[in-house]
């Protein structure tokens, strides 16, 4: 091979390695009307779409939980005598109160509920699971459908400095967003309620289990120093016997507490057991939008041109590449020609493949 076909096929590898920002420029230039093509069919297809779609109502609640009492009757008590027991209620934490919208007890009672609300049509009345038309071959599928989409139109975030936990309910309705809003907040208070009363039930039963146990001691302790009374009418000067008397005292009064605090508590575990006081307190009530969700058209719009515009530029870039290998591939057949060509005339003259006689 001669220096000149060498350098020929050297300068044509490096200059069709080469890839600048003007080049790129240049392809997405020579293709604008690909590019903006693209850009005007993914813009009118997105502004189609969304104008097809039916418009959505979204209703805004939030609440905070009401705090519980820094410490449980039995933590009181126990506060009292110096053994520290766990205080803080984790159910109260406002983060329990997300988990607990999104949570099946509370989504599933909120798809069997009965709604009636009005449309254009007329008044409308069923359960979401009739509301959402959802067709399966089970009542169980049709349910478990209802509830994923019922999840999808809930979301809800914390204000972590004040503790507010605000949520969203997103339908095709003013009105149903509303009142599967006021469903959830009935459902978040009744499930609380529920539990204090059974925590409370639970507490009411052990402190009087414990309150007559205590009565029983201190009736024994009362008897032991009305015993020891009576057979040491004179104590005299004995130390030894008003140590002991007053260590009985000491006994009945601790006793004594004892038994009042357990009283104290068995009082407000019956108060707390029928207590039906809400739990928690409304900042914003459920209330039907008077206007739709704004649809989003204007940035929607601008997004689809310029996804266009990239869809367009790769779609450029593809034909400039295929076009390019088609060159390519021409120029490859050239230097295969050439490449033989001097294979050939080496192969006639031998010892130029060993390098000699070539200048």
């Amino acid at each position: 091979m001669t220096p000149d076909t060498q350098g020929t096929l050297e300068r044509r590898s490096d200059a069709g390695s080469e890839i600048s920002l003007i080049r790129l420029i240049n392809i997405v230039l020579a293709h604008r009307t690909l590019v903006v093509g693209c850009s005007l069919v993914l813009f009118v297809l997105v502004v189609a779409i969304t104008l097809a779609l039916p418009r959505t109502y979204t209703v805004a609640s939030s609440f905070t939980p009401q705090s519980e009492r820094l410490a449980s009757n039995l933590a009181g008590i126990a506060a009292q005598f110096g053994v520290p027991l766990p205080a803080a209620d984790a159910g109260a934490s406002p983060d329990f109160y997300i988990e607990l919208l999104e949570s099946r007890r509370i989504l599933g009672e909120t798809i069997k509920t009965r709604y009636t609300f009005p449309t254009d049509t007329g008044e409308v009345s069923g359960t979401l699971v009739d509301i959402f038309e959802i067709e399966a071959e089970s009542e169980g599928e049709r349910h478990e459908m209802a509830l994923r989409r019922l999840r999808g139109m809930i979301s809800a975030e914390l204000d972590r400095p004040s503790g507010v936990v605000t949520f969203e309910v997103e339908t095709l309705n003013p009105h149903l967003s509303a009142r599967v809003a006021e469903r959830l907040l009935d459902l978040l208070n009744r499930f609380n309620l529920e539990t204090r009363q059974s925590q409370a039930s639970a507490e009411r039963r052990f402190t009087e289990s414990r309150l007559a146990e205590a009565r029983e001691e201190l009736l024994e302790v009362e008897n032991r120093l009305q015993s020891f009374l009576e057979v040491n009418r004179d104590l005299g000067n004995s130390p030894l016997l008003r140590f002991r008397q007053e260590r009985l005292e000491r006994e009945v009064s601790v006793r004594q507490a004892v038994v009042s605090a357990l009283s104290q508590g068995y009082e407000q575990a019956r108060i707390d057991e029928v207590r039906d006081i809400p739990v928690i307190t409304i900042v914003e009530a459920p209330e039907a939008p008077a206007l739709p969700d704004s649809r989003m058209l204007l940035l929607r719009g601008v997004l689809a041109l310029v996804a266009g515009a990239l869809l367009g530029s790769l779609l450029a870039f593809f034909l400039a590449f295929v076009r390019a290998s088609r060159t390519d591939t021409a120029d490859e057949l050239d230097e295969f020609r050439q490449l033989k060509r001097a294979t050939a005339w080496d192969i006639r003259r031998p010892w130029r493949l060993l390098g000699f006689g070539r200048g």
